[in-house]
């Protein structure tokens, strides 16, 4: 197919024949060749302008102006001026006519610089008539009715051109067929739409009047489908698509001359599942299969809504807390119980006050905690290891535990500081020798006049050293 000047034609070769039609005006053009002689490199073009009758009364030729008259009074080009009688076949009469429509060297195409001498030749020819002919037994039965066939066979004697006339003829009559026929006309929805695992109809009319036809697919029926041929020119082609494909689907009419029409819809190939919509939102459409998107409901996800939409994608439970897809088809996600300790929806856990709603939890002191609580004791006092119990703590055995410089007394929660003999608690733990020592007595840290005598002592701790 090529396009010349806007105009698209068509090129079709049928044998030696070469077609071509233009289809924005109609017309046709039909060029063949053959050989005079096998041994020779001398041929014979036959060459026909076919033309649709919406140029009538619009080209003038040999026989007159193009109006389907063949019987009209026909022009001579040029020189004489009065028309030519149609019947009269006085040789010189009928050539000149002819002559007056030659194509001379200015007008022709072809740069021929032998054609003044063929112009030459052509004064001495003198052109024979068909009814002027006689034919021999063998020239009727390979020519039958063509005239031309019988013409050139008489006047050449060749039989390989009368042979050739004939074919061209049949190459022409064929060509003629193949021009004045008609495809089928395929018409049918542009898109179909099919869905995996479900029946699909799609409903093509199909129509050539006159003639027969055959409908198929191109390269086959796919599997798990069939065409249903109907009356009417309606036909249905069933399909139960058991697999996503993306493969294009042609419908091919084709008649008793082989001449064929294609129909390639877009076909849409909806594979959701589970309620899911097919859709076209992200999709560029064309003329090729092409497999829809899906709009999935709330319960599945997934190219095709086969998977189970996990639902705690879309929830937050408290921490620590374990989430619990619903299965499809349910919608969304359960949390656990909150932990110990706390209360609330498990989406949501608030901390219990377990010491304000149990005075009894601890023996003395009950300490809240996220998610807990903690027993402590009053001061002077310790935990029982394991316990919620409260014991008293001896500041006076556990060193560092008081600061008594002398004695120290427990009591229940605390200590009390006391002195020896010789000595007066001077503030809650510090003691003062009632009768001092002269210059400290020698003693290194405390002396104290007892019964009249010095004597050291020393601080709680600490132990006096034999000199």
């Amino acid at each position: 197919m090529t396009e010349e000047d806007g105009e698209i034609a068509v090129l079709m070769r049928n044998g030696s024949q070469l077609i071509a039609t233009f289809y924005e005006s109609g017309v046709s053009l039909i060029a063949s060749t053959h050989r005079r002689r096998i041994e020779t490199n001398i041929y014979f073009i036959n060459y026909e302008v076919q033309v649709p009758y919406n140029f009538s009364n619009e080209i003038e030729g040999l026989f007159g102006t193009l109006d389907g008259d063949y019987e009209e009074i026909k022009h001579y080009r040029r020189g004489n001026p009065t028309p030519y009688l149609i019947g009269i076949t006085d040789s010189s009469h009928l050539y000149d006519f002819l002559l007056s429509w030659e194509v001379n060297t200015l007008e022709s195409l072809f740069n021929d610089p032998s054609s003044m001498d063929r112009k030459r030749q052509a004064e001495d020819f003198s052109p024979i008539f068909f009814d002027n002919l006689n034919f021999t037994v063998e020239q009727v039965e390979l020519c039958g009715g063509s005239e031309s066939c019988l013409f050139d066979f008489a006047v050449t004697g060749d039989v390989e051109i009368a042979t050739n006339i004939l074919e061209h003829e049949k190459n022409t009559t064929k060509a003629e067929e193949i021009l004045s026929n008609f495809p089928p006309s395929i018409s049918a929805d542009a898109v179909f739409r099919v869905s995996v695992g479900e029946r699909s109809v799609y409903t093509l009319t199909v129509t050539d009047p006159g003639d027969t036809f055959t409908l198929s697919v191109q390269g086959g029926l796919p599997p798990d489908s069939f065409l249903r041929i109907g009356r009417e020119g309606e036909h249905k082609f069933i399909w139960t698509l058991q697999d996503i494909t993306t493969e294009s689907l042609v419908f091919v009419a084709t008649d008793s001359k082989g001449a064929a029409s294609t129909f390639n819809p877009t076909v849409e190939v909806c594979a959701c599942v589970n309620e899911g919509q097919c859709t076209l939102e992200g999709l560029l459409t064309s003329n090729e299969t092409i497999v829809m998107n899906c709009k999935c409901t709330e319960a599945f996800s997934g190219d095709f809504c086969v998977e189970d939409r996990n639902g705690c994608s879309e929830i937050q439970c408290f921490e620590g807390v374990e989430c619990m897809d619903v299965p499809a088809p349910g919608v969304g996600a359960v949390c656990g119980s909150c932990p110990n300790g706390y209360t609330g929806d498990a989406n949501k856990c608030y901390d219990i006050d377990e010491c304000a709603l149990n005075a009894t939890l601890c023996e003395q002191l009950c300490i809240n905690t996220d998610g807990s609580y903690t027993c402590a004791c009053n001061e002077g006092h310790q935990l029982i290891e394991g316990t919620n119990q409260c014991q008293d703590v001896d500041e006076c055995e556990e060193g560092g535990a008081n600061d008594c410089q002398q004695l120290c007394d427990n009591t229940e929660g605390s200590y009390v500081c006391s002195c020896t003999d010789g000595f007066t608690l001077a503030d809650s733990s510090n003691c003062t020798a009632d009768q001092p020592c002269m210059d400290g007595g020698g003693c290194s840290h405390i002396c104290a006049n007892v019964e009249g005598e010095e004597k050291c002592f020393c601080p709680l701790g600490l132990e006096l050293s034999t000199p």
